[in-house]
């Protein structure tokens, strides 16, 4: 809606002598959204008389009237109503016409050919007469503040000159109370300079005395701090004055200003004391810091009877500035003890602090090392006890397989296929708790398990990308990232809904090392995931989290709904040295490595063998299923690898079973020692678990085979007799987890 300049409908004012045009004209306005109220006139009468009643806030007028023209309408608007847009409508007007026109103060004109372009012509003048009249507005208001500033100034020059005055004659005072100040702001013990300043003052005022007193809160009393007009003999006298004695006595206890004037001709019982010493006026003022009193300052002299207003003026700044001085040092002084304090409590708080985030870092790396033994023991109880038992207990049911009958033997298999599947789901839980592959041959190794046993497990397809030379000496930091490695992979397969994901280890700086674990699945808004708190037990993402935090690392997460997530962790690398070269390429080459022809055991004679192994019921097992076949002599049994040693060097035997995994010495180091001295005899590695990176190191340790202890009985056989059919690629046996 348009509003006038004095109401809230538009007023337009039409000099028009044709009717018709003049609707016309209200109608394009109308049209245009304009809001109005208008009059029509046709001569000059009626077009004065509406200047003056109605009021217009813009004048539309046709050029040619008669008995009236547009320019004469024109010069009446600019006497009556300079302020009022005004815009000819009209039926032909030349350009120069216009353009004098517009210089004599129209606004603008619009032919009536032409009126679709009317409203907006209006709007536009009102806006122009609008800014028009804020800018003549803003112009008076800058005139009277013009006008106000300069008498402000003459005022102000009036007032300059009186205070140059009162300066010229005040200079002397002044610069004595800016060096007074200047010398306590200086000093760093304003009690000392006391004396000095006031005897400036002193010499300034005319005056022969000045006394100043000090609280003394424990004594309760005042002290004289500096004096001068009287003796010492007196001063000693006065060195203590109690509150409501003498006139600083009075002060101290009122905390206000007494002026005794006159003394001699006045008898005041709190004068007596100045006036014994010939003082015939004297002012004493407290000093006083927010309402606290700390003493007083007093000046007299002997030679007037009154001081004046500027005297008594000097003596208030003076004493304030003197108080003024004595609560800044009083204040420095606490600052200087709070700051004293605060060090040392900073200091304390902070070596608390420091020992707190060691504390908190040793209890992390604790927690994970404590929840990673507690995997190891029950992963070594299904592996030293539970597994041995089932293998135990499958062997001596192949021993009793010649002795079943035809009816049982279904049975009798049965039970056999059931001890196959107890062996593979107990190795597969002690793969899942702690993989011996971690311990043995560090993280890059275990990432490379890891990844088949995702694939093998949940049908994961992983793809590793290692640098080479990384290794993590700290045990703590390496199983933390293992765990969380696999973590992550458990919530690709869990929510990412993609059956692929990427894993890339590299050294990020000398100190730190990175993992990227990352999918292209359905992603998530990483905000959401912090904010909801998440703190699930074992290695979610908040105890991932905290736990790389607590031991020097970080973890990054960089996802988006539909677009897929990236974990980063990034941990403390420590010393890092260079993989062995040769140990790396050793997988390939002794996965393929066969039963050595050119060493066979002789067939027409009974192959002596020594059975290593540190469970004694997987000993008795192996015992008792090779003692019924005629070509094999048990000549010695050893429970951990120093001992077979010993044995082997003593009774020399044709073959060595020798279990992976003993105490004390383990059967890899045994066979190591043995092969170095006595070459010729054949050593077949037992483990558990079917792994090869475990393979690797019994075949680089001189083992001519490596077998599941839970393999087939003719497989061990043959591998007894170098028949050559007991070794295989370690990848057609699957994927297992440890020795």
């Amino acid at each position: 809606m348009q509003y006038g300049q004095h109401g809230k409908l538009l007023r337009v004012l039409i000099l028009e002598d044709v009717p018709t045009d003049a609707e016309l004209v209200e109608q394009k306005l109308r049209i245009g959204g304009i809001q109005f109220e208008s009059r029509r006139v046709d001569h000059p009468d009626a077009y004065l008389e509406a200047l003056g009643s109605f009021l217009p806030d813009i004048i539309l007028c046709d050029y040619s009237l008669p008995g009236f023209d547009g320019e004469s309408a024109l010069a009446l608007a600019r006497e009556k109503a300079p302020h009022v847009p005004f815009v000819f409508v009209t039926g032909a007007l030349g350009e120069d016409h216009a353009v004098d026109l517009l210089k004599d103060g129209a606004t603008d004109f619009v032919l009536k050919d032409r009126l679709t372009r009317l409203p907006l012509c209006v709007k536009r003048a009102l806006k122009e007469a609008e800014e028009k009249r804020r800018r003549q507005d803003a112009e008076e208001k800058l005139r009277c503040a013009h006008a106000g500033l300069e008498r402000e100034v003459e005022e102000r020059t009036r007032e300059l000159k009186h205070s140059v005055e009162a300066l010229r004659t005040s200079e002397e005072r002044f610069r004595l109370l800016s060096g007074t100040a200047g010398c306590l702001l200086a000093a760093q013990d304003p009690q000392v300079i006391v004396n000095d300043l006031c005897r400036q003052v002193m010499q300034h005022l005319d005056c022969h005395a000045f006394f100043n007193f000090l609280v003394d809160d424990q004594a309760g009393r005042l002290r004289l701090n500096a004096w001068a007009g009287i003796s010492e003999e007196d001063a000693r006298k006065i060195e203590w004055l109690d509150y409501g004695v003498a006139v600083c006595g009075c002060v101290a206890r009122d905390g206000k200003r007494l002026v005794a004037e006159e003394i001699g001709s006045c008898p005041d019982p709190r004068t007596e004391l100045i006036q014994s010493y010939g003082i015939a006026a004297y002012a004493c003022h407290p000093l006083m810091v927010q309402d606290r009193l700390t003493g007083t300052l007093s000046f007299g002299t002997r030679t007037r009877s009154r001081f004046s207003p500027d005297d008594l003026a000097l003596m208030k700044t003076v004493t304030d500035q003197v108080a003024a001085a004595m609560e800044r040092m009083r204040l420095i002084q606490e600052l200087r003890k709070s700051r004293d304090e605060l060090e040392k409590r900073v200091q304390e708080r902070t070596a608390e602090l420091r020992r707190r985030a060691e504390q908190l870092s040793m209890l992390a790396s604790e927690l994970t090392l404590t929840e990673e033994r507690e995997r190891r023991r029950l992963a070594e109880i299904l592996h030293d006890h539970l597994q041995q038992l089932l293998v135990a207990a499958k062997l001596n049911l192949e021993c009793l397989t010649p002795h079943v009958a035809d009816d049982q033997r279904q049975t009798f298999d049965n039970v056999g296929n059931l001890l196959i599947e107890s062996i593979k789901t107990s190795r597969s839980l002690t793969a899942e708790l702690s993989p011996p592959i971690l311990y043995q041959r560090g993280l890059a190794a275990a990432l490379e398990w890891l990844a088949r046993w995702m694939h093998e497990k949940y049908e994961l397809q992983v793809t590793l990308q290692v640098e080479p030379g990384i290794v993590v000496d700290q045990e703590d930091i390496m199983v933390l990232l293992f765990q969380s490695v696999r973590e992550l992979l458990f919530n690709v397969v869990k929510h990412a809904r993609v059956n692929s994901a990427e894993v890339r280890l590299f050294r990020e700086e000398p100190e730190h090392l990175r993992i990227v674990v990352s999918d292209q699945g359905a992603g998530f808004d990483p905000r959401a995931m912090w904010e909801g708190g998440e703190q699930t037990c074992g290695f979610g993402m908040f105890s991932i989290r905290e736990r790389l935090e607590l031991l020097g690392g970080r973890l990054e997460v960089e996802s988006a709904p539909g677009r897929g997530a990236a974990f980063t962790l990034v941990a403390p690398l420590g010393k890092v040295e260079p993989e062995n070269e040769a140990a790396q390429g050793t997988i390939n080459k002794c996965a393929q490595t066969t039963l050595p022809s050119a060493c066979p055991v002789k067939t027409k004679e009974r192959i002596r063998l020594m059975l290593v192994d540190d469970h004694i019921v997987m000993r008795q097992g192996l015992s008792m299923m090779l003692s019924i076949h005629p070509d094999i002599e048990i000549v010695a049994e050893a429970a951990e690898g120093q001992t077979a040693i010993h044995l082997a060097r003593k009774l020399n035997p044709d073959v060595i079973l020798m279990d992976i995994n003993m105490p004390t010495m383990d059967g890899i180091e045994a066979t190591r020692i043995i092969h170095a001295e006595m070459p010729h005899i054949r050593i077949i590695g037992l483990s558990m678990f079917e792994d090869s990176d475990i393979a690797s190191a019994v075949f680089k340790a001189g083992a001519a085979a490596y077998l599941s202890k839970a393999g087939s009985t003719d497989g061990l056989l043959g591998a007894i007799r170098g028949t050559g059919q007991a070794v295989q690629h370690p990848e057609e046996r699957g994927v297992g987890g440890g020795s």
